[in-house]
């Protein structure tokens, strides 16, 4: 038996038996929108999110700074550098952008599989 919590007034006031907590009873339409709903919000989470587009790829520019590209492409994947050069990496073996820095400016950008 499953148990809820009334309210009185805007006061919580205790626990009563409720055979729709949890679903108990509930309209399958309600569960089919609701499984619907998190399904298109998972895929759109997934795909939808990707910052590595042509469109992004297109707004990059020598001279950026790295906070400029940060914004255009979102957090790297992984930076690497020594003398003055990094080096910094969006995306995977199928689809990425690198961007070469020196002195936080971006001096040559290339991108794969976009």
């Amino acid at each position: 038996m499953m148990f809820g919590i009334t309210e009185d007034k805007g006061l919580i006031t205790g626990l009563k038996k409720n055979t729709d907590f949890l679903g108990a009873n509930m309209n399958p339409n309600i569960i089919k929108n609701t499984i619907f709903w998190i399904v298109s919000v998972s895929f759109l989470l997934a795909v939808g999110c990707s910052k590595l587009t042509t469109e992004n790829y297109d707004q990059l520019k020598v001279g950026m700074n790295y906070d400029e590209v940060v914004t255009i492409l979102g957090k790297a994947d992984e930076c690497s550098g020594a003398i003055g050069i990094k080096n910094c990496t969006w995306g995977n073996d199928k689809k990425y952008v690198t961007v070469s820095f020196a002195g936080n400016k971006v001096i040559v950008f290339s991108g794969h599989g976009l």
